[in-house]
């Protein structure tokens, strides 16, 4: 494996992975917290959904965002909706 920063020289972003794995395992279980549970599929709708949400509130790609979350599946999804959308996690 090459040592190039991701998304370079070919490298898969995480997005990238995510997409790949949605097409191979889409209905499968990806994640569970505390019995709610989200397949490939409906966790990448849904932090899709937290992507376009962000775009929404004026967020664009390369700005800075900070939040404090309790350990739950909505952090997961704010990271993944912010890394989808561009925002730089701070």
């Amino acid at each position: 494996m090459s040592s190039s920063v991701w998304g370079h020289s070919g490298q898969e972003t995480i997005v990238e992975v995510l997409k790949r794995a949605v097409e191979r395992a889409g209905c499968r279980p990806f994640i569970d917290f505390s019995g709610e549970g989200y397949s490939f599929a409906e966790f990448d709708k849904k932090s899709d959904d937290v992507a376009r949400g962000l775009h929404a509130l004026g967020l664009r790609k390369g700005e800075s965002v900070a939040w404090m979350l309790d350990n739950h599946s909505d952090a997961v999804f704010l990271l993944f909706g912010a890394i989808k959308t561009g925002i730089v996690n701070a």
